[in-house]
């Protein structure tokens, strides 16, 4: 079923929006109900806004997330309960592909706190590594960003110091691989950083697929997501501090 109704999601708050800055490559919000279709068991599909089509994905009823109205600031967020393999995903995406940078930003929270991994965004290369990647509990209920230029790089990861416990949150990765770096910031401060296996730009393939929590049961969310933002840049200080003031007045954290 498409929901036709919902939460304004553009603001009248003359904050940035998502779409003004470039480099835009997926845009998940589920606070915008003409997006989001559910069936049996959840959501179907969350469309991209962005405008690059890559709509995330659950063709298997028992797999598919819940769709919560008025799960926070009054607007509505995806629910994954951990099992069995509760994910929406997208392949073959260009989100990485021959690019200087990777930024993304989810606004998530656990259940209750993660004492092992739980992947909240995925971005696969076209080969064996990892893009990109944000885990909660893979250091216990603690945020770690993961990582890697080229599809045949060794992935590089790297967790923060702070406990996630089950409030909400921004969670923001930074692959700069011009330079070799990654980095990682939870609610607008800085909690990790480290080098990546090589620098330059990107790979030039397709991404294997794009993910929200997992199809693996092992690594599976038990949490909510509320939005997401992916940009084929590396944003900087001020860019940073911009998305994070739109998502803090969207959803009132």
């Amino acid at each position: 079923m498409r929901h036709r109704h919902g939460p304004r999601t553009t603001e009248d708050s003359g904050l940035i929006q998502p779409l003004w800055l470039p480099g835009l490559a997926l845009w998940i919000d589920f606070a915008d109900a003409s997006t989001i279709t559910t069936g049996v068991g959840g959501i179907s599909q969350a469309d991209d806004k962005s405008g690059n089509g890559y709509h995330l994905a659950q063709g298997t009823s028992g797999n598919r997330p819940g769709y919560t109205a008025a799960g926070l600031n009054g607007r509505n967020i995806a629910t994954f309960d951990g099992g069995p393999a509760d994910s929406i995903t997208t392949a073959g995406t260009g989100i990485g592909r021959n690019v200087a940078g990777l930024t993304a930003y989810v606004v998530f929270k656990h259940t209750a706190a993660p004492t092992a991994r739980q992947n909240i965004y995925v971005v696969a290369s076209g080969g064996a590594s990892i893009r990109l990647a944000i885990y909660g509990g893979h250091v216990s209920n603690k945020i770690s960003i993961q990582g890697a230029r080229l599809d045949a790089d060794s992935n590089s990861l790297y967790s923060g110091t702070t406990g996630l416990g089950t409030g909400w949150h921004i969670a923001t990765a930074v692959l700069d691989y011009t330079n070799g770096m990654l980095y990682g910031y939870l609610d607008g401060v800085a909690e990790l950083s480290g080098a990546l296996t090589s620098s330059g730009t990107s790979s030039n393939t397709a991404s294997g697929s794009v993910s929200m929590s997992s199809g693996n049961p092992s690594f599976d969310l038990i949490g909510n997501i509320a939005e997401g933002l992916t940009y084929n840049a590396v944003h900087d200080s001020a860019t940073r501090s911009q998305v994070w003031a739109y998502l803090r007045n969207k959803w009132g954290m």
